[in-house]
């Protein structure tokens, strides 16, 4: 699009100067104009079907932000690249017992230790179990029977071209329960760069203890028959199912 305005200033500022020397008072030939234009047109278009097709990079917001012009699709595969490599970046760091292993004395059994992770909402399920499973030996999606795990949670998702941040929350077990038995939990924000290069972590925020809305609990979907029969012959997605 900024490509786009720029050649159509271009061609304005052409057609001005054709106008005022050398031809006397007269309008650029109409044809060029129109052939000019078209091809504008369709470099903006060009751009857009980039902008928005499913394997590239683009914008995503997920949760949708109102007026902000981006996909919200959890299943679309940058967003769930950039959720992957946050939370392999954050699990080292932030372990599911709560400690921080860069400022406290550091539990080593907490690597080894179960966790959930939930997922946003509308995630499918062949794309919770891949993407849960690459982020550690140890995740699990969340389930009625996993909620009892220290679990983390991916509240927000955001990409705009090479740029990225995911909101999460991260158990805090450690310090004991809040007043009404929950767990404690602290928000964390995760910055990253990537988009055409691989992503990675550039930064990253800790927020208060609980002053991130928790997200509401999505539990892995249940299977379908289609994908129930591939589950129990063993194969990851379904064949006949497109990759997001």
């Amino acid at each position: 699009m900024w490509l786009a305005g720029t050649l159509m200033r271009q061609v304005d500022s052409h057609s001005v100067g054709r106008r005022t020397h050398g031809l006397g008072g007269a309008a650029l030939v109409p044809e060029v104009n129109l052939m000019l234009r078209r091809t504008l047109s369709f470099l903006s278009l060009s751009a857009l079907a980039l902008l928005f097709a499913p394997g590239c990079v683009g914008y995503h917001a997920y949760p949708p932000i109102e007026g902000y012009p981006a996909l919200s699709n959890p299943n679309q595969v940058n967003v769930q690249t950039v959720t992957v490599t946050a939370m392999k970046w954050v699990l080292p760091r932030y372990a599911p017992d709560g400690t921080v292993i860069w400022d406290l004395p550091h539990n080593p059994e907490a690597q080894d230790m179960a966790f959930s992770v939930n997922m946003p909402v509308g995630v499918k399920r062949e794309v919770y179990l891949r993407s849960v499973g690459q982020m550690s030996p140890n995740a699990r999606p969340l389930t009625p029977e996993t909620a009892d795990l220290p679990t983390y949670h991916i509240v927000r998702v955001w990409i705009a071209g090479d740029e990225a941040k995911v909101d999460l929350i991260r158990p805090l077990p450690d310090i004991g329960a809040s007043a009404d038995g929950s767990v404690p939990t602290q928000g964390l924000t995760v910055n990253l760069r990537g988009g055409f290069k691989p992503w990675h972590v550039t930064a990253h925020k800790r927020w208060a203890v609980g002053a991130m809305e928790m997200p509401q609990a999505y539990y892995l979907p249940e299977a379908t028959g289609r994908e129930a029969y591939y589950e129990r012959a063993g194969v990851e997605d379904d064949p006949g199912s497109p990759q997001e």
